[in-house]
């Protein structure tokens, strides 16, 4: 399994289930959920943060335990050119710092969405899907 096809931000409880929807079989979000990010994104960005390493990161064949965890520490926990961030960090940073992100979720408050642990999905009211869209 190569590096790109890992979870690694929800398996390690980096982003929460309100940020990422990987419970659904679409790659697209409508615009009447509430969550940021899919899965798939998520991936894809993984892939263009790692591009440089394509041969050595995410192309790789991790069969091994200690494959897997050689290849987490030296491209997600750290990253070869920022280590001192390291990938993982990077979707913190993006997700949870930055404003527009932040005034999403603080809009989902505002609305009184919760967003269950996937793969329940949300409910929402015809209003509060009305003002999503908006």
């Amino acid at each position: 399994m190569g590096l790109e096809s890992f979870k690694v931000p929800l398996e390690e409880d980096v982003l929460e289930d309100r940020i990422v929807k990987w419970a659904s079989k679409a790659n697209n979000l409508t615009q009447s959920d509430p969550y940021l990010t899919t899965i798939d994104l998520i991936s894809k960005c993984t892939v263009e943060l790692l591009i440089d390493f394509k041969k050595t990161a995410l192309n790789k064949s991790l069969n091994s335990p200690s494959d897997r965890e050689k290849a987490m520490r030296e491209y997600y926990v750290s990253h070869p050119k920022i280590p001192h961030i390291g990938t993982r960090n990077i979707f913190k940073w993006f997700f949870y710092e930055l404003q527009p992100f932040q005034d999403w979720l603080s809009q989902l408050e505002h609305l009184g969405i919760s967003i269950p642990a996937q793969p329940e999905e949300v409910s929402l009211t015809s209003d509060q899907k009305k003002q999503l869209k908006n």
